[in-house]
This record gives structure tokens, C-alpha cells and sequence, in this order.
């Protein structure tokens, strides 16, 4: 509906990005919004195939083996019993790719 009004309105589109960490998941994101839009509004599918961005993305964060510590850590401190939590570094990175070809 946003993409709709701002067509309606001769706004600039705003980029859509898809947080899934997968590969391509710009171009599947596109895919499948395209796909839907042609359902209900065929001009409206091919305004957005023309100038809606659709970048890939990754996020990058490092998840190291769970230790004991991680373990007994999450027991004392918060009262969690879990054998195999998963635990992150501090470290973590949103890549957005670059796309050029959108006409504005």
C-alpha cells in the first residue's frame, strides 16, 4: 500500500530490504512482491519492477561453540537451565549491496 500511494502521489519509492539472512534475498524479496502486486494491479507490478530497489543483504555475526561457561553462566546469572544455548560475540555487520540500474 505504501509503494501504491507514493506511485499515486509521484514519490520517490522508498528501498525495500529483506532482513532474511539468505542468499539473493533482494532478488527473491522483488520476485515475490512483483508476484503479488500482479495480482491485484498489473501497472502497479510493472511500476515497481521498474523503480523499486530491492537490495540482497547479509548480516554477519559470529556465533562461537557454546562452552560450559556460556552454560553456567546463563544459569547463575539469569536462572536458565539449557544445555546448548546459542551465544554471540559482540561483533555483528549488516551488509546492504549496491544497486544502480533503478530509474528515478
Amino acid at each position: 500500500m505504501g509503494l501504491k500511494l507514493r506511485r499515486d502521489n509521484k514519490i520517490r519509492p522508498f528501498t525495500v530490504l529483506s532482513c532474511d539472512n539468505m542468499p539473493n534475498n533482494g532478488k527473491i524479496l522483488k520476485k515475490m512482491v512483483i508476484q503479488f502486486a500482479t495480482e491485484i494491479d498489473v501497472e502497479m507490478a510493472t511500476w515497481i519492477s521498474k523503480h523499486v530497489c530491492f537490495p540482497s543483504t547479509m548480516v554477519d555475526r559470529i556465533t562461537p561453540i557454546t562452552s560450559k561457561e556460556h552454560i553456567t553462566l546463563l544459569e547463575e546469572d539469569y536462572g536458565i537451565k539449557d544445555k546448548w544455548p546459542v551465544v554471540a560475540e559482540d561483533y555483528r555487520q549488516w551488509v546492504i549491496g549496491y544497486l544502480s540500474r533503478i530509474q528515478f
